[in-house]
């Protein structure tokens, strides 16, 4: 039971990530792996916290593989 819990808020937290990032759509241009490949244009913050990736590695720019980077 303890691993199905676990698991549930694993995930509930990454939807949680994902939703922060889709809410702040100017961090897509901070320089950040995804994929493998370099996103964004500007350096992050140096404030320690995550900025444009979830814990997974997933990016908003994700959600349109066709779409050019900069």
């Amino acid at each position: 039971m303890w691993k199905a819990l676990s698991a549930f808020w694993a995930e509930q937290n990454e939807l949680q990530e994902r939703l922060l990032l889709l809410n702040r759509p100017w961090e897509e241009e901070y320089l950040h792996w995804a994929d493998g490949e370099l996103h964004g244009s500007e350096a992050p913050p140096a404030d320690g916290r995550r900025h444009s990736v979830t814990r997974s590695g997933w990016c908003p720019g994700d959600r349109f593989p066709g779409r050019p980077t900069p």
